[in-house]
């Protein structure tokens, strides 16, 4: 969890590539916002070279997709960085303390992201080492006097510390949890209003196996993502090959791997914002439940839609797939395995003439683009294994 301005580096060294303006945001911040030129320097004809190369930068820019200007303006806000982790978190595991249970699988009355159960063990790791990675990750940002001079150990191990907990305690909690994510058997299911078709086994199927097998690939796709971006962050900063370059190179994969686990920060609201609704929808049933034929007919739809399609499993995968197909992780070129890690955030990156020091190697190799393009199916795989066939619930 970095700021803008800030690299999570192993080494306490900055670069006045990224070095502070005076009202204390990032240069290349307030470049991609145009509002900063150079206009110093000059070509041979007269051309101001500032001008020209932010001529070329906004070019770039317009021409870059909205999902990657979205991840922009997120990796530019502080609020985010700051106030999304501590509040999540503390809301989180205060209920947890308080209760025994976390916030939403009390929403949920425990079907969901819930620590009550016997079974919930991997669930209270995560739950604990994210916060405190996220910790980790606001130490990095906590100004230069941690970055520089006698106290720059503190940058470092706050580094060191973040990446081994992500590498061998969150990263494999989180890779345990999105595989063997619940998929329980639904209650029993009222008569399908209007004789939709929907049968109780076709049901029972797609709104919590089926939903919960495409939750649990695209949780598996972030985690990966991290964890390639973790790694590539750490080889650049071991090998440091152009010095600060290079650790400005660093910190733009490490904001971008902790994005990849801060996915959850943006999915939770709207979660809780369909669960309120499906709350208003059932409340609105009863309410006309006496009402006539209509009212009968309408409470009849409004409770088998609760209980199928605004299932709380089929809640939290929904609107999971679209907070990432928002993020970028679901693009059209994602979706058709055209594109690696490497290039969905091409943009964000700024890897371009670099690409031996920022991804291996300067082309992506067969092994490289056979192993990203079978992700799909090895996950898919794995999650119909552990669930028997889409026929038993994993969580369990």
């Amino acid at each position: 969890m970095l700021a803008p301005e800030n690299d999570l580096s192993l080494n306490a060294v900055s670069s006045t590539d990224e070095s502070l303006l005076e009202d204390g945001t990032s240069a290349a911040a307030e470049v991609r916002k145009g509002k900063v030129s150079c206009a110093d320097n000059f070509h041979e004809d007269g051309e101001d070279a500032g001008s020209k190369s932010y001529d070329e930068a906004e070019k770039r820019r317009l021409k870059a997709s909205k999902i990657n200007e979205f991840v922009n303006n997120l990796m530019d806000s502080r609020m985010f960085w700051y106030l999304g982790p501590f509040l999540y978190s503390s809301l989180e595991i205060g209920s947890a303390l308080a209760t025994g249970e976390t916030f939403f699988g009390q929403l949920t009355s425990g079907e969901t992201q819930s620590i009550a159960s016997s079974s919930a063990g991997a669930m209270k790791v995560h739950m604990w080492s994210g916060a405190a990675m996220w910790g980790l990750g606001a130490i990095q940002m906590s100004g230069k006097e941690l970055r520089w001079g006698r106290f720059s150990w503190v940058h470092r191990a706050a580094g060191v510390a973040f990446l081994l907990l992500w590498f061998f305690v969150l990263g494999p909690s989180t890779l345990h949890v999105s595989l063997f994510c619940g998929a329980p058997q639904l209650g029993p299911l009222p008569e399908p209003p209007l004789g939709f078709g929907w049968s109780g086994p076709f049901c029972q199927v797609f709104c919590t196996q089926v939903t919960m097998s495409v939750f649990s690939f695209m949780s598996l796709e972030t985690t990966v993502h991290a964890y390639y971006y973790f790694y590539r962050a750490w080889r650049i900063a071991l090998r440091r090959k152009d010095g600060r370059k290079s650790l400005i190179l660093h910190g733009r994969f490490m904001r971008l791997g902790t994005i990849m686990t801060m996915v959850i920060l943006i999915q939770r609201p709207l979660q809780l914002w369909v669960i309120f609704l499906r709350w208003l929808a059932l409340r609105f049933a009863e309410m006309v439940a006496d009402a006539g034929s209509a009212g009968a007919w309408f409470h009849d739809v409004l409770r088998w839609g609760s209980l199928t399609f605004l299932e709380h499993h089929a809640i939290l995968s929904g609107t999971t797939f679209f907070v990432s197909l928002a993020m970028g992780f679901s693009t059209p070129g994602h979706l058709l395995f055209t594109k690696s890690p490497r290039e969905n955030f091409s943009e964000y990156l700024e890897a371009e003439g670099r690409e031996e020091e920022a991804f291996g190697s300067e082309e992506i190799g067969f092994c490289e683009t056979l192993l990203y393009r079978s992700r799909f199916f090895v996950l898919i795989a794995a999650r119909i294994w552990v669930t028997h066939g889409w026929q038993v619930d994993p969580f369990l």
